[in-house]
């Protein structure tokens, strides 16, 4: 799995992102396909900077011709979403092309309360921070596609399971 070299990567070097999209609903109990690796990072320059050195370390390129590091600069974020109507920024693996990471230009959250919530996954020995159920439920909302609706309605599912279990152990 390509992703556990990312996150260990991502982890060697201190970046602070949370899993988000179709592998966090996987983590959370909810099984569904997705190949791609869908992040949400701290935009404080030196972390987005960080991020992508560490994705060109393992063999990541821009899928579009702009300059990643460009996703330093709010202002050409904001352009990005206002001119190309972009959510995220694509990288992938030209070797192995359905390899791919896409990184949110613009949070639907607050990353720092979100980071504060997060949950910590480990497959292997490798820790993965994943957004926590109810910020996925939460950004799942926002964007409102198809797949996110039925995600949604599985992860609530998962939510009343956990609270069952919660109830049943006091």
């Amino acid at each position: 799995m390509y992703y556990e070299e990312a996150f260990r990567y991502l982890d060697a070097q201190k970046v602070r992102y949370l899993v988000v999209g179709g592998l966090a609903v996987n983590l959370h109990g909810v099984p569904r396909a997705t190949m791609d690796l869908d992040l949400m990072i701290d935009t404080a320059r030196k972390n987005i900077e960080t991020f992508i050195s560490v994705l060109k370390e393992i063999g990541f390129k821009p899928r579009i011709q702009e300059n990643p590091l460009s996703l330093t600069d709010t202002g050409k974020r904001a352009e990005w979403r206002a001119k190309k109507h972009m959510i995220t920024f694509s990288f992938y693996n030209p070797e192995v092309p359905y390899q791919q990471v896409d990184v949110f230009i613009e949070n639907p959250i607050d990353f720092n309360e979100a980071y504060n919530r997060k949950e910590i996954v480990s497959v292997g020995d490798v820790r993965i921070p994943i957004l926590s159920l109810n910020d996925l439920v939460r950004i799942k909302q926002l964007s409102n596609r198809l797949q996110d609706v039925s995600d949604v309605e599985a992860l609530k599912q998962v939510r009343r399971i956990q609270k069952e279990n919660e109830n049943d152990r006091r």
